[in-house]
Formats: C-alpha cells, structure tokens, sequence
C-alpha cells in the first residue's frame, strides 16, 4: 500500500479514538448508510470502534457495530481516496473482505 493511503486510513484511525465512545461508520457497499438506506440519518446508528490497526496484512476492525459486534479484516486496500459520504467526511477505498472485492467508506 502506498504511503499516501496508509496515511490517509491512519488518519481516520487516529480521529476515531478522539471521538466519544469512537463513535464512526463502518459501511461496505455502494449504497451502505446512503439516503433512504439502512442507517441512512447521520449518526442514529454509529459503529463504535473498540479497536483498528493497519499492517501490511491490510486494516483490521473490532467495533460494536449497529447491527452487533463487528470483527473486520480488509486485505489488499486499493483506491484509496478522500471523499464525502452522507455521514460526512470519509475515506473511500476498495478492499477484500473475506474473499470478495467490495467498496469500503470509513467516516
């Protein structure tokens, strides 16, 4: 991964734990917390990160997601890039979850 990206998903890292209760959303898909979508109203339901780290395995994710606990791993993170969700600022990439490609915003 290259430093840019590193550095632009160790910054979301970062600002997360600043948050209370590391409140942040954790969406994958294209359509994942958008307008008249589930979780669609800005911080109803908020991921509460409880722990994240980037390696070079990719980022790893524990968090008390909206719908239950949530236990993440995104290897080969690709098309990293700032961007805005309708949560708000976010950082938009693409990444494998358990074997499938899939779109990831981190706000």
């Amino acid at each position: 991964m290259a430093a840019p990206d590193r550095a632009l998903i160790q910054g979301w890292l970062d600002d997360v734990i600043g948050r209370r209760g590391g409140m942040c959303g954790i969406f994958i898909g294209p359509v994942d917390g958008h307008p008249y979508q589930h979780r669609a109203r800005p911080w109803d339901e908020p991921d509460l990160l409880k722990a994240g780290s980037l390696n070079s395995e990719g980022l790893r994710l524990e968090a008390d997601g909206a719908d239950g606990p949530l236990s993440l791993t995104l290897e080969q993170i690709d098309q990293v890039y700032p961007d805005e969700h309708p949560w708000g600022p976010a950082v938009h990439l693409s990444a494998v979850i358990g074997g499938d490609r899939q779109e990831v915003w981190l706000v």
